[in-house]
């Protein structure tokens, strides 16, 4: 996992509207996941697009721990943060069996979506906002 990690990361680290995993530098990581932000195009259309090439994915935390029914009434903040992961965290294909050949179609495949409209980002003027 760690090696197919380090791939994906190796591959993907100039991908424009990306975030990657980080790790500290006196310690390491399992790769339980590899789980990818998406801050430009949208994270629900870049599964879209991977599924149509094949590639499934995964959203393991669709809802922030304090939006769920259980904790709801627990908190009275609008926990930006924890929203925006909700919003943006995308869980790329990681497993044992997984062969270097496939980390490279999956991040090229990431590129494909996410270069394509940082382009057209560009060429039409559109600008994002973060507040």
């Amino acid at each position: 996992r760690r090696a197919r990690a380090k791939q994906y990361t190796e591959l993907l680290v100039e991908t424009p509207g990306l975030r990657l995993p980080q790790v500290l530098p006196e310690t390491s990581s399992v790769y339980h996941l590899y789980v990818i932000r998406v801050e430009h195009g949208g994270r629900d259309d870049l599964q879209r697009h991977l599924m149509n090439r094949g590639i499934q994915t995964g959203i393991h935390y669709p809802d922030p721990i304090p939006f769920t029914p259980a904790f709801a009434h627990l908190y009275q903040t609008t926990f930006v943060h924890a929203a925006s992961a909700a919003r943006t965290a995308l869980s790329l294909p990681l497993f044992p069996e997984l062969k270097p050949e496939q980390v490279q179609y999956v991040a090229e495949c990431v590129n494909e979506y996410l270069v394509g409209y940082d382009k057209q980002k560009k060429q039409t003027g559109e600008s994002e906002c973060y507040i």
